[in-house]
């Protein structure tokens, strides 16, 4: 269910996660996914479905040392997706 509202509502999500990602330390563990998971993976649904606006803010995370790595690769795929040449 969770990919098919990022495919059907990609904008709505995208500030949704950026909401999650931005506030963290709220984030509650699921059935899905551990507490400390979650922060990871919804910056790499950010890499598919982010904007610049989403790169420039996951730059003020590169220096994160749980979330870092992350958001260098969501940045990457941003800029590839946003700039294919």
């Amino acid at each position: 269910m969770y990919e098919r509202l990022l495919t059907l509502w990609p904008d709505q999500m995208r500030q949704l996660i950026e909401w999650a990602v931005y506030n963290k330390n709220r984030l509650i563990a699921t059935l899905r996914h551990p507490a400390h998971e979650c922060p990871r993976r919804l910056i790499e649904d950010l890499g598919t479905i982010g904007t610049a606006k989403t790169a420039t803010v996951l730059k003020s995370y590169i220096g994160d040392v749980t979330i870092g790595n992350s958001a260098v690769e969501a940045i990457r795929a941003i800029e590839q997706r946003l700039n294919p040449c």
